[in-house]
């Protein structure tokens, strides 16, 4: 993500999905997608994201997350380690806002946010500017 084998402005869209989280330096990676985009280019991020509320859903959901995933996820593919770091990662990462604000400083315009699964996921849409 941060070198990507495409000449610059040659792209109209570029996608990552459950990816950005897992990316050494995502600030050059958003520049990186800036810099392959076609003038008024798309990019769109889904990503599970940290949420900043404390609601009782929000309980429920963290505690599914947390204590739940990791047992049941480990259960079924063997790999507990994977899905004990997945809530972990998210834990870590960032909220929709300061993946927007990032998206903001790298060159573009926020154009659409939807929030999936009680807003463990969210999509984001940005515009090239």
């Amino acid at each position: 993500a941060q070198e990507l084998p495409i000449a610059d402005e040659s792209t109209d869209v570029i996608s990552i999905s459950y990816g950005i989280r897992n990316v050494v330096d995502r600030v050059e990676a958003l520049q990186e997608f800036n810099r392959a985009l076609k003038p008024n280019g798309i990019v769109m991020i889904l990503e599970f994201t940290k949420q900043d509320r404390s609601g009782v859903v929000d309980k429920i959901v963290d505690f599914g997350m947390k204590s739940i995933l990791p047992r049941v996820g480990g259960l079924i593919s063997k790999n507990y380690e994977a899905y004990k770091y997945l809530p972990e990662s998210i834990e870590e990462f960032l909220t929709t806002e300061m993946l927007a604000k990032e998206l903001e400083e790298a060159g573009f315009e926020m154009k659409y946010t939807k929030s999936f699964s009680m807003g463990i996921s969210t999509l984001l849409v940005a515009q090239k500017i």
